[in-house]
């Protein structure tokens, strides 16, 4: 219930600061979480790592999927929880993730490693969490 709560204060917060243009990235998240049975606030960075991994094997170019994270980040930094720098921390470990995936997919023909390095991190880290090495 308090979920619920917080995510009507959060829209009209961010309606009120001028936010509204970063909703519709956090609506897409919010329905990702909801088909995977987790709640969109306050957001973890782990699960903003599998949506932007998500975004990555569908085919979305990185600067969209960054610009996404930026929007779920202004809109989680409404909710007064950690972490802070959301989206700073989700890309570091995507890129992390993407790293590993590539080192892993080394016996692959070089055009299809960028390819395939997503869909190869979510395999490698389906939790989200990525380690620092």
């Amino acid at each position: 219930l308090w979920i619920a709560e917080l995510r009507r204060e959060v829209m009209i917060e961010a309606t009120r600061r001028g936010f509204a243009s970063d909703i519709p990235a956090f609506e897409e998240y919010e329905a990702w979480c909801a088909v995977r049975s987790i709640h969109a606030l306050p957001v973890r960075t782990e699960d903003l790592v599998l949506f932007l991994l998500g975004m990555a094997a569908a085919g979305v170019l990185k600067h969209v999927q960054s610009a996404k994270a930026r929007s779920i980040d202004r809109i989680h930094s409404l909710t007064n929880h950690l972490p802070r720098h959301l989206s700073r921390h989700a890309m570091d470990d995507y890129s992390r993730a993407i790293k590993f995936a590539k080192a892993e997919l080394r016996d692959v023909p070089l055009a299809e490693v960028e390819e395939r390095a997503a869909r190869k991190a979510l395999e490698m880290f389906p939790d989200g969490m990525i380690p620092l090495r």
